[in-house]
């Protein structure tokens, strides 16, 4: 038998170049799959942690953050930070079960630093609605949600929010526009007062059932103390009322930074006062032109 073993140069030139145009494409096609996944998009899923250290996959719509955040990197820590700060803002941290996220970013202009008026620039606000299931404080299994914020400066994350210099007191249709707001972590507690326009305060706690008597202590940086005591009935709303301040307390209000406050219902709770609010009662006393 006789074989014809003819080289062809142009037919396996032709064959080598599809060869290799074949694999080109695999590795185009690889690569443009690994990029896909780096891509920060607008709606999808993400894999977050539950409360007992298992992913779940949970889906979320964001306005912005295929606009606003370029870097997957910073994305993710984005989720796991909203992710971790809903988790720990519970009574039973390990029943939490995510189910979605809702995102939405924008630019803060026009923010500057409380201690030395600097402008912030290329600051950013994550505003946000975690929805999940987890136990309340009863024990049993509910649907519920929070609203969290954080800020980006650049790619990261900080935690500016006691450092930026807030809008200035000021009446608005006879309200005045802005309340003091105190949180404790630590105690899972919190206060809002609430100066009306007679100078008289309303003090809302967290602790809801409240008695006459209860106690408002305010420290100043400076060490000195005032306190003052509600005079209003026992009610479960959460409501204390206390009269204006006497000359003598509105001298140390005008001017003095408060440090901390605490409030004594059925137990005692402090609150540390950010920077920022630590001239609430300054510009408070300027208000009311004491």
């Amino acid at each position: 038998m006789h074989i014809n073993l003819k080289f062809n140069p142009m037919k396996t030139l032709a064959t080598l170049f599809l060869v290799l145009g074949s694999l080109s494409v695999l590795v185009f096609s690889s690569c443009a799959k690994k990029e896909q996944k780096n891509v920060v998009t607008n709606n999808g899923k993400v894999l977050v942690e539950n409360g007992r250290g298992k992913m779940d996959s949970i889906r979320f719509n964001c306005t912005g953050c295929a606009e606003k955040i370029k870097d997957s990197t910073l994305f993710n820590a984005v989720i796991k930070t909203l992710t971790s700060d809903a988790k720990n803002s519970l009574k039973y941290p390990l029943s939490f079960v995510p189910t979605s996220l809702t995102i939405n970013i924008f630019d803060r202009d026009s923010v500057f630093y409380f201690d030395y008026n600097k402008k912030i620039d290329s600051l950013k606000l994550v505003f946000s609605k975690y929805n999940y299931i987890a136990k309340n404080a009863y024990g049993t299994e509910i649907e519920g949600s929070c609203d969290l914020s954080l800020h980006l400066k650049g790619n990261s994350i900080v935690n500016i929010d006691g450092e930026i210099r807030l809008e200035k007191l000021k009446f608005n249709e006879k309200v005045i526009n802005r309340n003091l707001y105190l949180y404790s972590k630590s105690d899972d507690a919190s206060v809002e007062i609430i100066p009306v326009t007679n100078k008289y305060l309303i003090l809302n706690s967290s602790s809801k059932c409240v008695d006459k008597g209860s106690a408002l202590t305010i420290s100043f940086v400076n060490g000195e103390e005032l306190e003052i005591t509600s005079w209003n009935d026992f009610n479960c709303e959460g409501n204390s009322y206390f009269k204006p301040f006497n000359a003598k307390q509105v001298a140390i209000l005008k001017k003095e930074k408060i440090k901390n406050i605490c409030f004594s219902a059925k137990e005692v709770v402090c609150y540390r006062v950010p920077k920022n609010k630590s001239d609430y009662f300054i510009q408070l006393m300027n208000l009311y032109k004491l």
